[in-house]
Formats: C-alpha cells, sequence, structure tokens
C-alpha cells in the first residue's frame, strides 16, 4: 500500500516521469476519450507486464538474456497492438501519443519492480497518478481559458498553487530512485 501512495502522490509516474501527461491534454475536452483511452492502457498494460515480466523473470533471466528485455517488449507490445487491431476492430489501437503512457509503464514495471505484486502495485500507481492529474490539469485549463479577467486574489491563488506543484515535482525528483 505503501508503494502505491508513493508512486500515486509522492513521486507520481505521471508528473515526474511525464509519462501521460500529453494524452490527458489533449483528451480534455472529451470525457468520453479520457475513458476510453484508460480502458485500452489499461488492458494493455496488464498483459503486457503478466507476459513479459514472466518471460524475463524464469526465460531470459535463466538464459542470461536479460538484455534482450528491451527487444522483447516492443516486439510484444506492437504484436498485441497488432491482434486487437485485427480481433477488436471497434476498439481502435492505441495511437502513437496514446502508447507513450502504455509502453513508458510497461519498461517502469519491468525495470523499476522487483516482485510482480509489485508490478501490479506500480500499475494502479499510473492509473490513480492520471487520474489525480485529469483533474489538476482540468482546474488549470478551465481557469487559464475563463474569458473573465481575474482578480488580484484568483490570480495569486492560482500563482501559487501552481508554484507549489512545480516545486514540490522539483524537489520530490531527490527521492526518486532513478536520480
Amino acid at each position: 500500500m505503501s508503494l502505491i501512495i508513493f508512486y500515486t502522490f509522492v513521486s507520481s509516474i505521471v508528473f515526474v516521469y511525464g509519462i501521460g501527461l500529453e494524452c490527458i491534454y489533449i483528451y480534455l475536452d472529451s470525457p468520453k476519450k479520457i475513458y476510453i483511452f484508460f480502458i485500452k492502457n489499461l488492458i494493455t498494460v496488464l498483459i503486457a507486464v503478466s507476459v513479459l515480466w514472466g518471460a524475463s523473470r524464469y526465460v531470459l533471466n535463466t538464459l542470461g538474456a536479460g538484455f534482450l528485455l528491451p527487444v522483447l517488449t516492443i516486439i510484444f507490445l506492437e504484436g498485441l497492438n497488432l491482434i486487437l487491431k485485427f480481433t477488436l476492430p471497434k476498439f481502435s489501437v492505441l495511437k502513437p501519443e496514446e502508447k507513450i503512457f502504455s509502453w513508458g509503464l510497461v519498461f517502469f514495471c519491468l525495470y523499476q519492480a522487483s516482485a510482480y505484486q509489485e508490478c501490479m502495485d506500480l500499475i494502479i500507481s499510473g492509473f490513480l497518478s492520471l487520474f489525480v492529474f485529469v483533474f489538476v490539469i482540468n482546474a488549470i485549463k478551465q481557469k487559464t481559458s475563463d474569458n473573465e479577467s481575474f482578480t488580484e486574489w484568483k490570480k495569486a491563488s492560482f500563482f501559487l498553487i501552481s508554484m507549489g506543484l512545480m516545486l514540490t515535482a522539483f524537489y520530490l525528483t531527490d527521492l526518486s530512485p532513478f536520480f
């Protein structure tokens, strides 16, 4: 549970690592597209991490060929995208801008986690942090797109909240294992 809280809020996969923010911003106008984006990516990431974790742990590592994991991951993800395209044509395949989140999360899970349960926790954290930032980015977008002029107090609060988020993000990168 602490791993989920850490990667959702403290060292958010979405905000600190930048995985998925562009898709939220692109699809923010249509909630239906955001839900479809969540469902497609959740299915893809769960299948990919489950298969690749087993292949990496029990096949590649035992053969001493762990260095092939990135190549195997890309081949598997593209193959999965092709299979979904032919089996579920109405359920559109991942677009290039959507691949950044799912592929990034798959690579993050495979290289960051030491157990399969940690992989599942990281997937939950990734989607939770993406869900949290839907609200954050929506609030910022609404504030900036309002046609009415800001009063001084609204400008100050918006500025302070934005700065707090930015400073928190830069400060928390020191806690991340990648830095």
